[in-house]
């Protein structure tokens, strides 16, 4: 599958390191960065910048730049791109080796951003309005695997998410949620004379 990275946006940004490894500012007074979280391969930040948030994902300080990393990570880029049209898949808006520039989910509930938070939260919670709030969730997630499935535009599945769970589905307003993380995900290749799929490698 091709990758079209737009590297020249990541080199201008300007994001210093502290003596303690984190990001410390960005090199405009008017931004600010704050730290998410983090994964197994990345860190997240948020970047609130003039006029919008977004969400900057870098490899963490203590791992190696392995080619497995860049693979995995070119992977979850390539898939977000080709889905940018679905409104039920994270938005990427540029993405460069191991860092990428993704869409900021903006769910109203404070630190509710992910469906693991809110499922936590929402245990033993059957009134009319939390059912109705799980439904919309529900078919949010649905209709981005439909649009995953159907990306090639063909009718053929163009790719398999293999890590669809609550820790990557992001909720955004109006109880949207979205699919993302798509570092382990397969594209599926196919067999022009049989037209069925050629299977993993």
């Amino acid at each position: 599958t091709d990758s079209y990275p737009n590297c020249n946006h990541f080199h201008e940004l300007s994001l210093p390191w502290s003596a303690q490894g984190n990001i410390s500012s960005s090199v405009v007074d008017d931004d600010r960065l704050e730290k998410l979280g983090r994964g197994w391969f990345r860190t997240t930040w948020r970047w609130d910048r003039l006029d919008e948030s977004i969400v900057l994902k870098t490899l963490r300080i203590e791992r190696e730049f392995l080619s497995e990393y860049y693979d995995l990570h070119n992977r979850d880029a390539v898939a977000m791109e080709r889905l940018t049209g679905s409104p039920y898949v994270v938005d990427v808006y540029g993405y460069c080796g191991q860092s990428a520039i993704n869409e900021l989910a903006d769910f109203p509930m404070e630190d509710m951003t992910y469906l693991e938070k809110l499922s936590r939260r929402m245990r033993g919670m059957y009134d009319h309005e939390s059912l109705y709030l799980r439904l919309g969730i529900a078919s949010s997630i649905a209709r981005g695997l439909a649009d995953v499935h159907r990306a090639s535009g063909d009718g053929r599945p163009m790719m398999a998410h293999y890590d669809i769970n609550p820790r990557n589905v992001a909720l955004f307003r109006g109880a949207r949620a979205k699919i993302n993380d798509f570092n382990i995900a397969e594209f599926l290749h196919y067999n022009p004379q049989t037209n069925k799929t050629c299977g993993f490698p």
